[in-house]
């Protein structure tokens, strides 16, 4: 997802970020452009792509909402 000012970013990381054991985190989402709210400086990782396109997927909707949430909350009428 991307729009003229937030993008949601899901990429292979290349090698394991886990730093306890469990599954390997290679796939992680971010959101880059919101400056305020809950989804400000939004990160997660994923082990697999299946997770990682689940993740990706929820992360453009939950954006979608807040975005709209935003204009509902600066828009006025006369």
């Amino acid at each position: 997802f991307r729009n003229d000012t937030v993008e949601v970013s899901t990429v292979f990381l290349g090698f394991d970020h886990r730093i306890s054991n469990g599954s390997p985190l290679i796939f992680e989402t971010m959101i880059f452009g919101l400056d305020d709210g809950e989804l400000k400086d939004y990160q997660y990782r994923y082990s697999t792509w299946e997770e990682a396109q689940a993740g990706h997927d929820k992360v453009c909707i939950l954006v979608k909402k807040e975005l709209e949430n935003d204009l509902d909350r600066h828009s006025t009428c006369d």
